[in-house]
């Protein structure tokens, strides 16, 4: 089962409260080796994988062992103890935040991911009660924050594009409140965007395109100050386009193109003034388009701020462009 340092293991007497573990046995050379100090380190291996180091601390040794010679084996109750604490000792549990493995698995759950494209479903790990940001090679397309081993780690990143999903949002997404990317494009994912996103203060990408979101975008976007790009193209969103995108000053790329949206576009969207990419086409809009997008900067660099496309086509536009508006992509 367990090796130590060249299969050198840990006994002492009897006592099973393990008040008088001091002593090194198991020396498969049969001879005495030198006394550990205690501070020395001794790494354990299981199925041939490295866990953590266990100190000579951790068996809460009050003195420095003395060198012993016992027989292979080392039968004594007082070393299988030790093993099984050992055991306990070698790997601190690396627990998904409880609230985030909820919306997991919810998403998991609404979504149908037994269904999902084959390779990338999450059904085994599920079904074998495996913990979400412990073990990645059944939960594919997920991040969290932490290094393995940590406790509370929190999914940072949900990249599940072109897998197959059929379903709704988890009303309480909004409760992976460490997530940064959600990425979901050409899924068949249904139902309206909940609210609770909003509270996701850390996203900065967005990505729902390709699917059949339904209902309105709300109004509550302008919580997400970190947004950088927001993809909601060929959906079925209606209402109107919130003004609160114009609060966003990191937002660079709003892509809306395609949706049922009606209503004016809103001038306020000139002051995202980090916006470089505007895709309004293909939807209900009516009115002119604001003045103000008269003073929009062309981007003619990597470095500059400006847009370097709008797109605006197939609506219900009426009036003049602004003169700056002809020398953006398509209107």
């Amino acid at each position: 089962m367990a090796r130590i340092m060249d299969q050198q293991w840990w006994t002492g007497a009897e006592d099973e409260n393990l008040q008088q573990v001091r002593r090194p046995c198991c020396d498969t050379t049969r001879r005495s080796h030198p006394a550990f100090s205690d501070d020395e380190r001794a790494e354990r291996f299981v199925g041939g994988r490295r866990r953590r180091r266990l100190f000579c601390s951790d068996l809460n040794h009050s003195r420095r062992p003395t060198p012993a010679r016992l027989p292979r084996g080392c039968g004594s109750v007082g070393g299988t103890v030790v093993a099984v604490v050992a055991l306990l000792l070698i790997r601190a549990e690396a627990l998904t935040h409880p609230t985030d493995k909820a919306v997991l698995l919810d998403l998991y759950n609404k979504t149908r991911g037994d269904e999902w494209m084959e390779g990338y479903r999450w059904t085994r790990g599920v079904e074998k009660g495996l913990d979400p940001c412990d073990d990645f090679e059944f939960f594919k397309g997920l991040s969290c924050s932490g290094l393995y081993g940590d406790p509370d780690r929190h999914a940072t990143k949900i990249l599940l594009s072109y897998m197959g999903l059929n379903g709704t949002l988890p009303h309480d997404i909004g409760n992976l409140t460490m997530l940064e990317e959600l990425l979901l494009t050409v899924n068949n994912v249904s139902g309206p965007l909940p609210t609770s996103l909003c509270r996701l203060k850390h996203l900065n990408t967005l990505d729902l395109p390709f699917n059949r979101m339904s209902g309105i975008i709300p109004e509550c976007i302008e919580q997400m100050t970190k947004l950088f790009k927001v993809d909601l193209r060929t959906n079925m969103l209606e209402g109107t386009i919130p003004k609160q995108f114009g609060k966003l000053q990191d937002l660079q790329q709003l892509y809306l193109s395609e949706n049922l949206l009606t209503g004016t576009i809103p001038p306020e969207l000139y002051n995202a003034r980090r916006l470089s990419i505007l895709f309004l086409s293909y939807n209900q809009l009516t009115g002119t388009i604001p003045k103000l997008f008269g003073r929009f900067r062309m981007k003619e660099t990597p470095a500059m701020t400006g847009l370097s496309w709008m797109d605006m086509r197939s609506n219900q536009l009426e009036g003049t462009y602004p003169s700056i508006i002809g020398d953006f992509g398509a209107v």
